[in-house]
């Protein structure tokens, strides 16, 4: 038995924004001494863990916040223009008003000047 694989190639209009997409908690987590404050989804975790997916709470997210500049050089390789990222905010402002958590200023600016070094545009949702 023979198989025949059929690839086809497809090309996007000019201007097509081709990429993906990630909410804060998702991807970035919990960070033991990155100045972040508790969210909601840290509270629901401590409430109720076994509402989570085999007790997988926010401190075992995909490791974007360690990871980041590997994952947007993957993003690169798979051919994407484009990213829409997520502010935490009890990241940025760890006590939901005052003081800004100076390590959130630095990761995002980090993580959005290394989209722009890759050629990646990001686009920032300020709540997902």
């Amino acid at each position: 038995m023979s198989m025949e694989t059929n690839q086809q190639s497809y090309t996007f209009p000019k201007g097509f924004w081709w990429g993906s997409s990630a909410s804060a908690t998702q991807t970035e987590g919990s960070v033991p001494g990155d100045g972040k404050g508790p969210n909601i989804w840290d509270y629901w975790f401590e409430k109720e863990p076994t509402r989570f997916f085999n007790g997988v709470g926010p401190s075992e997210t995909s490791q974007f916040y360690r990871k980041y500049k590997e994952d947007i050089r993957l993003m690169k390789e798979i051919g994407h223009n484009s990213f829409r990222l997520s502010i935490s905010w009890s990241r940025l402002l760890p006590e939901g008003r005052g003081a800004v958590n100076e390590e959130a200023v630095s990761f995002y600016n980090d993580v959005i000047n290394e989209l722009i070094a890759h050629d990646i545009e990001p686009f920032v949702n300020l709540y997902h």
